[in-house]
């Protein structure tokens, strides 16, 4: 009787472990994930000048993606412009320090510093969207990019 209570603790416990492993896989670090910070509330419209660009795998770590960041000098402040994943850029558009752009996207925080979840970007007539309306990304979410690539 306590060899089958103990094998149903047991089992219980690994079932808990398993249930809260499963829940946390679609809860990526920051809660919601980067694209749940895209707020339609706070979208707005700027241009700038591209003072550099940047990769960085911090934002797309759990689809093992490097990111695509820009930072934009506009008339009023330098911004961090967080685009999407180098991989779903490669081929669409090509940004360098000097090429003056336009951006559309939610106003966020960047660690303490301004920053645009970009939507679409614009250089000269070439438009890539990056996200929809609401924010969801335009890419393949996960890790299907470097498998398609293989």
């Amino acid at each position: 009787m306590r060899t089958n209570r103990s094998i149903l603790l047991w089992a219980a416990a690994f079932i808990a472990v398993l249930a809260f492993a499963a829940w946390s896989q679609d809860m990526p670090r920051g809660g919601r994930g980067k694209h749940r910070m895209y707020d339609p509330a706070t979208v707005e419209t700027v241009k700038g000048t591209v003072a550099s660009v940047m990769t960085s795998d911090r934002e797309f770590r759990r689809m093992m993606m490097k990111g695509l960041h820009v930072n934009l000098k506009t008339d009023r402040e330098q911004l961090v412009v967080f685009l999407g994943p180098e991989e779903y850029l490669r081929g669409k558009i090509t940004l360098k320090a000097g090429d003056e752009i336009e951006v559309t996207g939610s106003r966020m925080p960047a660690e303490g510093k301004a920053g645009i979840i970009a939507r679409e970007v614009k250089k000269g007539d070439l438009t890539v969207p990056l996200r929809k309306e609401d924010g969801t990304p335009l890419w393949p979410m996960g890790s299907g990019m470097k498998r398609r690539e293989r």
